[in-house]
This record gives structure tokens, C-alpha cells and sequence, in this order.
């Protein structure tokens, strides 16, 4: 029928309280995200606070599964950022060049 055909063109209206519960889950989420990825990288390198605060943009660019060296390599192959790809190169020369392992 028509009306049926017309509801489902039209723009979906959804209530204010919808749209907020939304918001508040995808922040909870990125919250918990957010603590979860950086204590695993604390637990993995012990400086890791004074290097996230060095290198703010590396660390923000990072994916869940990679590490910096990780990261450091995707950055510099996608070359989409030249900000992000200066930090990358000079992590990678300040902090890595000089890691014992």
C-alpha cells in the first residue's frame, strides 16, 4: 500500500532519550577502551606515561592489536599525516633505536 511505501521513505525520527542513551554507551565504551589499551601498553613498557605524553599522536593513532613499533610502521607506510608521520619517524629514532632486547 502507499502509506506503507511513504513511511519507509521518509527520515526516521528517533526520541532525544534514544540518541542520548547512544552517546552515553559509545563513551562508556570508548572510556573502558581507552583504559584497557593503555594499561596494556603500561604493562609492556614501564616509561610508557612519559612516551604518551612525548608522543600524544603516535599513541592516539594506535589500534587495539598493535604496538608502537606496530603503529610506527602502518603511519609511516600511509604517510597521511605529516604531524603523525614526524612523530612516528621520531619515536622510532629517539625511543626504539636505543631499546636493549
Amino acid at each position: 500500500s502507499e502509506s506503507n511505501d511513504d513511511d519507509q521513505e521518509g527520515p526516521v525520527i528517533v526520541p532525544y532519550d534514544q540518541v542520548e542513551a547512544s552517546i552515553a554507551r559509545s563513551s562508556l565504551e570508548a572510556k573502558q577502551f581507552e583504559k584497557l589499551h593503555f594499561r596494556q601498553h603500561s604493562q609492556q613498557i614501564p616509561e610508557c606515561g612519559v612516551y604518551r605524553k612525548k608522543y600524544p599522536l603516535l599513541y592516539a593513532a594506535m589500534a587495539p592489536q598493535e604496538d608502537e613499533v606496530m603503529a610506527c610502521a602502518r603511519i609511516l607506510e600511509e604517510a597521511k599525516d605529516v604531524s603523525l608521520v614526524r612523530e612516528a619517524a621520531a619515536y622510532l629514532e629517539e625511543v626504539e633505536a636505543f631499546r636493549k632486547g
